[in-house]
């Protein structure tokens, strides 16, 4: 799957960036984030720790995902069991 950044381009007052502004200010959200968190996040993704999670990449997965999707968030493993599944 496809890991990247977005940024948000084209003419600065559009309304979409506009809308976004207003909910900062209205939420007094920050811009950005402290240097500590960021080096955490980018510890995280260089060096993941996946000891806790079971390997079940020989299991077949089927989605109902359009084919050209890149974001397979309905995919599911049928398994028979008894009569059932």
């Amino acid at each position: 799957m496809p890991r990247r950044h977005l940024r948000m381009t084209g003419a600065a007052d559009c309304s979409l960036g506009a809308a976004l502004r207003a909910l900062r200010t209205e939420l007094d959200l920050p811009t950005g984030f402290p240097d500590r968190a960021m080096a955490e996040a980018e510890e995280a993704v260089r060096a993941p720790d996946l000891s806790a999670h079971e390997d079940a990449t020989d299991l077949p997965f089927l989605t109902v995902d359009p084919p050209a999707s890149t974001d397979l968030d309905q995919a599911m493993h049928l398994e028979r069991r008894g009569r059932g599944y």
